[in-house]
């Protein structure tokens, strides 16, 4: 799920027609993501398509304009001067505290979501994690 919500992210980070392609179709697209992780049943996905409607919906009425807002800031305060080490590390920070408002936003209805998977369900999950882990810390290995 935090791949999921990271490609979220790192799409609406983007911009370009693409973009606007891929955000439009995140309903649909968020299950192959999900699919990497677990078989949701017909009543899940339903329970999983309304709540991407009201995250997509909050989206776009309130967090695309607080993106639009600071990178016309930042756009701004570059175009003024450049930004030293310390002003970008206060960028970077702020954009944390925009993952962390959809973080925060969606991860109630995760949880609720979660209450409703079977064993099988949950075992598939972490068995994906698992492997994910796995391939993660041989990339790193392999880097070192």
């Amino acid at each position: 799920m935090k791949n999921f919500l990271f490609s979220i992210f790192f799409v609406l980070c983007l911009s370009s027609c693409s973009t606007g392609f891929v955000y439009n179709n995140l309903d649909w697209l968020g299950h192959w993501d999900i699919d990497d992780y677990v078989d949701l049943n017909a009543e899940q996905e339903a329970v999983f398509d309304d709540y991407m409607r009201q995250w997509l919906n909050w989206h776009r009425s309130e967090e695309l304009v607080a993106y639009r807002q600071h990178l016309q800031e930042l756009k701004s305060r570059i175009e003024h001067t450049p930004l030293d080490r310390a002003q970008w590390l206060s960028e970077f920070e702020r954009g944390r505290t925009h993952w962390n408002r959809l973080l925060q936003e969606v991860a109630g209805d995760l949880s609720t979501l979660a209450l409703k998977l079977d064993d099988k369900q949950i075992e598939s999950i972490f068995d994906e994690l698992e492997k994910r882990n796995r391939e993660r810390e041989q990339r790193q290995q392999s880097r070192d």
